[in-house]
């Protein structure tokens, strides 16, 4: 799933991701008992594909990242209220696609809001470190290496914006870190 396209952007959880193996060995994969050895042969297919076609490269991991740092909702209002999956919830009497129109709509209005803080928090982090770039103490070097690291980790996993979170935490503390303007020659 990690590098294949989902439902909802690059990289995230597809129930189709089947239909890709199908397309990949032309044939159910039920039938094989070998799966481990299949899913192998299609993450090095993909690798290939992105060794031989920089272009694709850059565009997917863009968008995954775009997905999952930039939909800063977490789409919390769209998983914890969306009945559209299917599952012992669903109605044939419920017009579950007007009921999502209207949790897109509000959720943007939170998407809006939330960009705006986390604009503020990366901006001040890479502030932080242009200016104090000799002078970081351990706990806040922690942070940003636990920042790093879940960063790398989900562009080879896959993607939610949801679990981006505790990053995201990770660097609140460093918002709080007094650094002197005056040092940022421009």
């Amino acid at each position: 799933m990690a590098f294949s396209k989902g439902q909802r952007s690059y990289g995230w959880y597809t129930d189709k991701y089947f239909d890709y193996v199908d397309e990949y060995k032309n044939e159910n994969i039920s039938c094989f008992p070998n799966a481990e050895e299949i899913y192998t042969d299609i993450v090095k297919y993909k690798v290939n594909v992105f060794l031989h076609n920089p272009k694709e490269f850059v565009k997917f991991f863009t968008l995954k990242n775009a997905s999952m740092w930039a939909e800063n909702s977490y789409a919390e209002r769209f998983y914890n209220s969306s009945y559209c999956f299917g599952g012992s919830y669903y109605r044939e009497d419920v017009d579950y696609k007007t009921i999502d129109d209207k949790l897109e709509k509000s959720e943007k209005i939170i998407m809006i809001e939330q960009k705006g803080m986390i604009i503020l928090l990366f901006t001040y982090t890479l502030l932080l470190l242009i200016i104090r770039r000799k002078e970081i103490s351990n706990e806040e070097l922690l942070l940003l290496i636990t920042f790093l690291g879940g960063f790398f980790f989900h562009n080879l996993w896959e993607a939610k914006s949801r679990y981006i979170i505790p990053y995201i935490i990770a660097l609140i503390p460093l918002i709080s870190v007094e650094i002197d303007f005056n040092k940022l020659k421009l």
